[in-house]
């Protein structure tokens, strides 16, 4: 049996973070310790207990208690911060997309204000495309953006 893909394991990975998603139960809990023992063992590298927790939703307590004395992990609380945006197991809200989007922009300002000439300045602080526009049917040359308002609605 492929257990990899009876469990529908996935992995996000950035630098030197790993988040893993799977079922919340014990059986797939030994799968992940496994599969981390046997990665340690083959790179040197291994988890630092102290800076992993993991994020349980539905599981009953039961289950939790084994789940957190398999791994040896602390369990965390949603929501929580990854590189700055909420994570969550519920849809985000406005304010905190809202959070994030200023964060962007204020990054493409800073970035602006180094890379652009005067002209580009003035360009980039007054534009002249609509959000509506970027979010139309690229035949109609928009940039082809999920409206986000409509899409969370």
């Amino acid at each position: 049996m492929d257990t990899s893909r009876s469990l529908r394991l996935c992995h996000l990975s950035f630098a030197d973070d790993l988040l893993l998603f799977s079922r919340g139960d014990h059986f797939s809990m030994k799968v992940l310790m496994r599969a981390m023992k046997t990665f340690e063992l083959a790179s040197g590298l291994a988890v630092n207990q102290d800076k992993s927790e993991i994020y349980m939703n539905v599981v009953g307590s039961a289950d939790k208690s084994k789940i957190l004395q398999t791994s040896g992990f602390v369990a965390g609380v949603f929501p929580f911060k990854y590189l700055g945006i909420p994570i969550s197991y519920k849809r985000l809200s406005v304010g905190d997309c809202n959070k994030l989007v200023e964060r962007i922009v204020a990054r493409i300002r800073s970035w602006g204000a180094r890379k652009l000439s005067y002209t580009g300045h003035h360009e980039f602080k007054s534009p002249q495309v609509s959000w509506e526009h970027c979010c139309n049917n690229k035949k109609n040359g928009s940039l082809r953006f999920l409206n986000y308002v409509e899409w969370n609605k």
